[in-house]
C-alpha cells in the first residue's frame, strides 16, 4: 500500500509540474505572438498624425508622437521634435537606438560624443579651478578638450548613433526646430521596441496637458516616463569619491531646479569650433591619436570618431532630380553619408511646384515616414488589396507612414508642396509605375494590352506616357509642350 501511495503521489506531482510548464510555455508563446502581431502592418486605414504630448522646459519644448499608433508600429519607428528657444541649451542625453534628425528651422550647434572616442579639439582657457584651493596664477590656465562640435542650419540631416551623447545650442535669432525619427526595430536596440531617453542633466517636468489621464496610466517605460537625470540617482558620497570633488558640488549637480531638459543661457556658450582652427592655431589642435595612443585604440576611430554625421538637403548642388516645371528631389543615403549604413536609415526631400506630381511609386526595401514642412497637397496610399488606405490632403506639420511596397502618389496644391521622407533602409530602392525607367516601360506592349484589355496601340501610348520625366511630373497642361531636356533629369 505504501508503494502504491508513493507512486500515486509521484504521478500527481509530475502531472501538476507538466501542467504548470505547459501553461508557462503557452503564456510565453502568446506574449511572443502578441509582440509579433504588434510589429505587423495590419492597417485598415491611414491618417495624418500630429504630436500627442508636449513636455515644456525653461528653454523650449519637446513634442512626442504616440508610438502606439498602428502606422508607427508598422514602420518600427518613434518620432519626436525639439523646439529650442534662442540662447537655450538642450542638455546632454543619449538614446537606446539609432535616429536620423532633420533641422526644420533655425541654426545652432550640435555636439555628439561617441563612446570610446578621443577628444579631438583642444584649447587653452584662462579660468580658476574651483575644486583646488591655493592654485597659483599660472595654474589658472587650463586646457579644455572635447569632441567635435558641428554647426547646423535649416536643411541639415544629422545621424544620431545609439549611445552617443548629444546636445544642442541655439545661437540663432529664431527657434531651432529639430525633427527626429528613431529606428526602434534596429538590431542594436536590445531593449523593447521604443525609445528611451537617458538625460545626463536636467529633468522632464511633470506635465499631462496633452494626454488624458487614462492614456497617461497606460504609459509604461516609454521615452516620456523617465523624469530625472541618470546622474541624480547616484549616491553623492560615492560620486564625490569617484570624481574627487566636494560632496556639495555633487549635490549641486543633482539639484532639481525645475528648469527641465532645456535651459536658457543668456551669456552664451564658449567652445572650440571647426571654423576657429586657423584663428587659434597656437591654442587649438584637432588631431587624431598618436602612434602611442593607437596602441590602446578600441577600433572605433575610423568607423565612428571621425565619420561625417551631417548632410544638407537644401544645397542646390546636391539635387538628384530637377525639373523646371515640377520641382526638386534631394536625397541622402549611405553612399553620400556612410554612417547611415550603421543606423539603417536614409532620407529624401521633395520640393514641388504648384500642381506638380510625384509619380505613383513604391519603395522596395523600406518603410517611408513622411513629414510635411511647407504647403499642402493631395495624397493617396494603396495597399496590396487595392484599397485606398488614405485619400486626402496633408498639410504643414502632418506626419504619415507609407508602408513598404504600398503605392503612393502626391500632387502639390496651389502654393506648392514641400516634405521630407525618412526611409528605414540606408539605400532605398524606389520603383515608379509610370514615366522614365518605370515599371510600365519595362513590360512588353502586348502584355500590357492583354492585361488591361486594350489595343496594342493604346498600350504603346501608355508606355510612352511621361517618358521624358522621372519621378517628378509637371502639371499635365504643360506636359505636351515639354521635352526630354526640359525635364532636366539628374541621376544620383
Amino acid at each position: 500500500m505504501d508503494i502504491k501511495r508513493c507512486a500515486f503521489l509521484f504521478l500527481a506531482l509530475l502531472l501538476v509540474t507538466c501542467s504548470a510548464s505547459h501553461y508557462g510555455s503557452q503564456q510565453e508563446q502568446q506574449e511572443q505572438q502578441e509582440l509579433s502581431a504588434a510589429r505587423q502592418c495590419r492597417l485598415q486605414q491611414l491618417s495624418p498624425s500630429r504630436p500627442s504630448k508636449r513636455i515644456e522646459a525653461e528653454g523650449g519644448v519637446t513634442e512626442f508622437w504616440d508610438q502606439r499608433e498602428d502606422q508607427l508600429q508598422c514602420a518600427g519607428v518613434s518620432v519626436r521634435r525639439h523646439i529650442i528657444r534662442r540662447k537655450s541649451l538642450l542638455v546632454p542625453l543619449y538614446e537606446n537606438t539609432h535616429g536620423l534628425l532633420y533641422i526644420q528651422q533655425g541654426r545652432g550647434f550640435v555636439g555628439v560624443s561617441f563612446p570610446g572616442c578621443p577628444e579631438s579639439f583642444h584649447s587653452s582657457v584662462r579660468s580658476p579651478r574651483p575644486f583646488e584651493e591655493g592654485s597659483s596664477e599660472q595654474a589658472q590656465f587650463q586646457t579644455d578638450s572635447h569632441q567635435k562640435v558641428h554647426r547646423i542650419r535649416q536643411g541639415d540631416t544629422v545621424a544620431i548613433v545609439a549611445g552617443a551623447t548629444h546636445w544642442f545650442y541655439n545661437d540663432g535669432d529664431q527657434d531651432l526646430v529639430a525633427f527626429t525619427v528613431f529606428n526602434v526595430n534596429h538590431q542594436d536596440n536590445q531593449l523593447d521596441p521604443s525609445v528611451r531617453m537617458f538625460l545626463l542633466a536636467g529633468q522632464f517636468l511633470e506635465q499631462q496637458s496633452s494626454y488624458s489621464r487614462q492614456e497617461s496610466e497606460r504609459e509604461h517605460e516609454t521615452e516620456s516616463s523617465s523624469r530625472e537625470s541618470v546622474v541624480s540617482a547616484f549616491d553623492p558620497k560615492l560620486m564625490s569619491e569617484i570624481l574627487n570633488i566636494p560632496v556639495e558640488t555633487v549635490r549641486q549637480m543633482q539639484r532639481n531646479e525645475k528648469k527641465g531638459h532645456m535651459v536658457t543661457i543668456e551669456q552664451g556658450l564658449s567652445f572650440v569650433r571647426p571654423a576657429e582652427q586657423q584663428e587659434q592655431e597656437g591654442c587649438m589642435d584637432e588631431a587624431r591619436p598618436s602612434s602611442k595612443e593607437t596602441q590602446f585604440a578600441n577600433g572605433l576611430e575610423e568607423a565612428y570618431c571621425y565619420a561625417r554625421i551631417q548632410h544638407n538637403l537644401d544645397t542646390p548642388e546636391e539635387t538628384d532630380i530637377y525639373s523646371r516645371r515640377a520641382g526638386r528631389f534631394m536625397s541622402v543615403n549611405s553612399n553620400k553619408l556612410p554612417i547611415l549604413s550603421t543606423i539603417g536609415m536614409s532620407m529624401d526631400k521633395i520640393n514641388l511646384r504648384p500642381d506638380a506630381i510625384v509619380a505613383p511609386h513604391y519603395t522596395v526595401n523600406a518603410h517611408s515616414i513622411m513629414f510635411v514642412t511647407r504647403g499642402e497637397g493631395q495624397m493617396q496610399v494603396v495597399d496590396n488589396k487595392g484599397r485606398n488606405l488614405f485619400n486626402g490632403r496633408v498639410r504643414q506639420g502632418d506626419l504619415i507612414v507609407v508602408p513598404q511596397f504600398y503605392v503612393t502618389v502626391k500632387k502639390a496644391g496651389r502654393d506648392g508642396f514641400e516634405f521630407v521622407t525618412f526611409k528605414t533602409a540606408p539605400i532605398p530602392v524606389r520603383s515608379p509605375l509610370f514615366g522614365h525607367m518605370s515599371l510600365f516601360s519595362g513590360v512588353p506592349a502586348q502584355v500590357i494590352a492583354s492585361s488591361y484589355r486594350i489595343s496594342v496601340g493604346q498600350a504603346r501610348q501608355l508606355k510612352q506616357c511621361r517618358q521624358q520625366h522621372f519621378m517628378l511630373f509637371p502639371p499635365s497642361s504643360s506636359s505636351s509642350s515639354s521635352s526630354y531636356h526640359d525635364a532636366d533629369i539628374a541621376s544620383a
